[in-house]
Order: C-alpha cells, then structure tokens, then sequence
C-alpha cells in the first residue's frame, strides 16, 4: 500500500515521492533493489531535488545503473553543495579541484 501511494505520488509530480522511491530501489527497502529504477526514480527528482541531485551523481560516479560517466556527476555534484550537502564540496573537488 506504501508503495502504491507513494509511486502514485511520484507518477503526479512529487519530487519527494520520486527521490523516496529512488532510495527504496537504490537500497532495496520495501521493493527489490534495482539500480536502474532508483537512477531513473533520481533523474527525475533531481530537476528540483538537491538530495536526489547528490543521490544520482553518487550512482553515475559508481556506474550503478546506468554507464559509469566521468563528466556527468559533476553537474548534479555542483547542485548539492548550494544545498548545504557536507559530502558534494569533497566528490566534486576530488573530481575537478577547479570547481572550488
């Protein structure tokens, strides 16, 4: 039933629904764990989401779910650290000291 909401939430729009639903496939928590639908449940929150945006560059930067992409999870990395993420300044400087 918890699922069913919150998929029907995400389906709407709500980006807290999506990034929740990214956790639960990205850790397998009440569904089974699927990298490539917790990367696309991300996506999706991460237009508005600055955890998602985090969550999602952390996969790209792994390759879980989707090819590993040394260039992309510096965009979703430069969203997060605005948002008072401690992790993002750390990835994104190990990744592009000029980002500082």
């Amino acid at each position: 039933a918890a699922l069913a909401q919150c998929t029907k939430e995400a389906d709407a729009g709500s980006v807290v629904a999506q990034r929740t639903l990214g956790t639960m496939y990205d850790k397998g928590t009440g569904v089974t764990e699927n990298a490539l639908d917790a990367v696309a449940w991300y996506r999706k929150a991460a237009t508005s989401d600055p955890d998602a945006r985090f969550l999602l560059a952390v996969m790209l930067e792994t390759g879980r779910g989707a090819p590993r992409n040394d260039a992309e999870p510096i965009v979703p990395y430069r969203g997060s650290p605005a948002a008072g993420l401690p992790p993002a300044p750390r990835r994104l400087a190990a990744r592009d000291p000029s980002n500082l």
